[in-house]
């Protein structure tokens, strides 16, 4: 039996994909370093591309793939829509450890099968 698409789901991570963006412009502006004296334009966006790796990760954990390919394809389009090279690397990100994270799921119930 086929399940059907949940679309709350896609829509989450449509909605993610694009407060990331806006984040990721904001803290591009300048806005945030000039509030702490210079500091470097990416203390927002490093972490929040280790908070996507992490999210993604667990996702792919949990067999959710819904909401993390919909946030993948948001970074996609964006990139393709502007040409902006840093989205596409939070879209890599995202699918290497969505990817990671659902093979480390198979392995895990493949071990609980044998023992």
């Amino acid at each position: 039996m086929i399940k059907k698409l949940t679309w709350k789901k896609v829509y989450i991570g449509i909605i993610a994909g694009i407060i990331s963006l806006m984040i990721f412009h904001i803290d591009q502006l300048e806005f945030i370093s000039t509030i702490y004296d210079g500091v470097l334009s990416y203390s927002v966006s490093l972490p929040m591309l280790f908070l996507t790796g992490v999210m993604s990760f667990i996702g792919g954990l949990g067999r959710e793939y819904k909401v993390c390919l919909a946030y993948i394809l948001t970074m996609i389009l964006y990139d393709l829509i502007t040409n902006d090279m840093q989205t596409i690397l939070f879209a890599g990100v995202s699918f290497i450890t969505l990817t990671l994270g659902a093979l480390m799921s198979i392995i895990v119930s493949w071990i609980q099968e044998v023992t």
